[in-house]
């Protein structure tokens, strides 16, 4: 059923105070108030931030979790030396958003669902629920909800469990979603190079077995991008793989591991190193919000 805030109005800490859900979908608006600080002639780019947003009610009271809701993303455009500015926002259109969103109700299994005397039944019905037809994984089930970052001039939305999304935002500031990137290969341009279809003519496209990561680590020198994917369904758990500064797949490789969670792994300028662990990692880093800005009239 559609949310209604006060669904949650027991359970949750993070919808209080400063944080509560958004009926989300506003448009691009005009905030050109006059700012009590003259702002930086060098401001002209964007500042987006994503964060998870509960586009459904959860199944019963109680079962949401932080980690849940679906990606959605407030997102300020700064023109003419940031004396024009709005404001957009708008929610990451993931397959798994718009099967549930078609549905009415929750269809995929979340954090919250695990809580309580419940999680089994959770789980049976998930299961029951794909066995069935009634949600396709197919084109992925993440929430596009964590983090955003800026490499090969496309903006993706990323999820731990799933492909990138590649957004779009527009000169006047109209956020949208072009796709889930699905291509890792050189080359293209425009449309194609936004929307993951990359590939050159003829050649086969270059993909992933595994989701990529919310926690990408961008090489300021090389433009290079590096991350840890992992698949907590099958070995290889872990996969180290890399991006060049043009979004190509350079290397992904798996790492044997016996153990299932782990530690962000930490990039220097001389060596890249991964310490596993047997706790997960804490809530300062998962909890995080995502945030990225980047100059340009519109990418």
């Amino acid at each position: 059923m559609p949310l209604e805030e006060e669904t949650f109005e027991k359970d949750l800490q993070a919808f209080r105070g400063a944080t509560p859900p958004s009926s989300g979908g506003r448009g691009a608006s005009d905030a050109n108030a006059n700012a009590a600080v003259p702002l930086p002639k060098a401001l002209d780019g964007v500042f987006a931030r994503v964060g998870p947003n509960p586009a459904l009610a959860a199944r019963f009271a109680g079962d949401y979790h932080w980690f849940d809701g679906s990606g959605f993303v407030h997102c300020c455009r700064l023109k003419e030396s940031g004396k024009k500015i709005s404001y957009c926002n708008r929610w990451v259109e993931t397959s798994r958003l718009r099967q549930e969103r078609a549905a009415g109700v929750p269809l995929f299994t979340n954090f919250g669902d695990y809580r309580g005397w419940l999680a089994a039944a959770h789980l049976l019905v998930g299961g029951a629920r794909r066995l069935l037809g009634a949600k396709d994984s197919s084109d992925g089930d993440g929430t596009a909800n964590t983090a955003l970052v800026f490499h090969a001039r496309r903006l993706l939305a990323l999820h731990e469990g799933d492909l990138p999304y590649v957004l779009r935002v527009a000169c006047d500031g109209v956020v949208e979603t072009v796709g889930r990137l699905r291509d890792f290969s050189s080359g293209g341009k425009g449309k194609e190079r936004e929307e993951g279809r990359a590939g050159e003519k003829g050649r086969a496209a270059v993909t992933m077995a595994h989701p990529f990561t919310a926690h990408p680590k961008v090489d300021p020198a090389t433009g290079e991008l590096f991350g840890i994917g992992y698949n907590v369904e099958s070995k290889p758990y872990l996969y180290y793989f890399g991006l060049d500064a043009e979004g190509a797949l350079k290397f992904d490789v798996p790492i044997v591991t016996p153990v299932r969670l782990w530690r962000e792994k930490k990039k220097t300028s001389t060596r890249k190193t991964k310490k596993d662990s047997r706790s997960p990692p804490p809530p300062s880093a998962t909890h995080a919000k995502g945030s990225s800005s980047r100059r340009g009239p519109c990418f």
